[in-house]
């Protein structure tokens, strides 16, 4: 992987990262805010799994779908087929709790399920980068 490509995955993941980290901060403390927690979730599997299109040397779609991306690797990385639950529990976290509507807050296992969604997803993203 050249050195430009190699930056844009490191900054992808970065972002990734801090999405994680914001989603830690929000469910944390006296106050959650699990609604938006639960949206940086998404937003942390989004972006590592473009940063791994990223290092395929693929186009990443401006699509906040996860299993559109998913699919996109899968040819690419077979080990990834093993994430279609966690992308389909975290994929919903996109608009779910964002706009106004019947649906105010996810619940807490709702939540924690989201939350450990995420973990697979960027542990395995990362194991295949090191890999890279």
């Amino acid at each position: 992987m050249d050195e430009q490509r190699r930056q844009l995955v490191s900054q992808w993941m970065q972002k990734a990262e801090r999405d994680l980290a914001s989603a830690e901060r929000l469910a944390g403390g006296n106050e959650p805010i699990l609604e938006t927690a639960a949206y940086h979730c998404q937003q942390a599997a989004e972006k590592s799994l473009k940063a791994l299109l990223v290092a395929h040397d693929r186009p990443v779609p401006k699509t906040h779908d996860l299993t559109v991306l998913l699919a996109r690797l899968i040819p690419l990385e077979p080990s990834l087929d093993g994430l279609q639950d966690a992308t389909e529990r975290l994929a919903p976290f996109a608009t779910l709790f964002r706009y106004p509507g019947d649906v105010i807050d996810p619940e807490t296992e709702e939540y924690a399920a989201a939350y450990q969604a995420i973990r697979t997803v960027i542990e395995q993203v990362r194991a295949i980068l090191d890999t890279h």
